[in-house]
């Protein structure tokens, strides 16, 4: 008997222990937005044209007063225009099935500048990320 009271014993010790490193877990996805904004060396940017794809891609959002207009094309691929009808940068949002998870990737399709005018791309912008 004292045998199985000293198994029960270590069985109640042991799995508080185990819930605590349960809570720890790495596992568990941390949805969200992660705010990106349009650089280059024609900036500001008054409107783009743009494509989001990758693991975990759910969506664009409007930040900082922009406004956006999107159509999944597949799954975890959206394209969008964003627009900045103020001054300001040309930003958005993207909500991601995991906040910590990879990077989405980006392609630029078109760029207008702050006076609506067609901005050829020269290779040189790029969509930061602001985690």
């Amino acid at each position: 008997m004292s045998r199985r009271r000293g198994g029960l014993l270590v069985m109640l010790a042991i799995v508080p222990a185990l819930v605590l490193l349960g809570g720890c877990d790495r596992d568990r996805a941390s949805p969200g937005v992660v705010e990106a904004v349009v650089e280059g060396p024609a900036a500001p940017y008054g409107a783009a044209v743009l494509e989001v794809s990758g693991q975990g891609v759910e969506g664009v959002v409007e930040v900082a007063g922009t406004r956006i207009w999107s159509r999944e094309v597949e799954q975890e691929r959206i394209r969008f225009v964003v627009i900045q009808p103020g001054e300001g940068p040309l930003v958005f949002g993207v909500r991601l099935a995991d906040r910590d998870g990879p990077a989405p990737t980006f392609t630029i399709v078109e760029l207008a500048d702050s006076d609506d005018g067609n901005v050829v791309p020269t290779g040189q912008e790029r969509i930061r990320l602001r985690r």
